[in-house]
């Protein structure tokens, strides 16, 4: 059963691929390199951003590392305006 006050929702998950040094190891934390960048109700919209966004990241030459995918997640009832 799911947990009271939480819905389905899409997260849009940056991950930053940057290369390893000589000793094979990135150079910074892993945490540095996760990034959620939106989170979206919509998994259909979820998928249009991650298109968009990784098609960015081509035409600006960052996709061999920088990649954007969506992620299953749940999230409190937003408060209404």
């Amino acid at each position: 059963m799911p947990e009271r006050g939480l819905v389905p929702c899409f997260a849009i998950v940056r991950l930053d691929d940057w290369p390893v040094d000589e000793a094979g190891s990135l150079p910074v934390n892993a945490r540095d390199r996760v990034t959620v960048t939106k989170v979206v109700w919509d998994e259909a919209e979820a998928d249009q951003e991650v298109a968009r966004l990784n098609a960015s990241a081509a035409r600006s030459g960052r996709a061999n590392v920088t990649h954007y995918f969506s992620m299953a997640t749940r999230a409190r009832t937003p408060l209404p305006l």
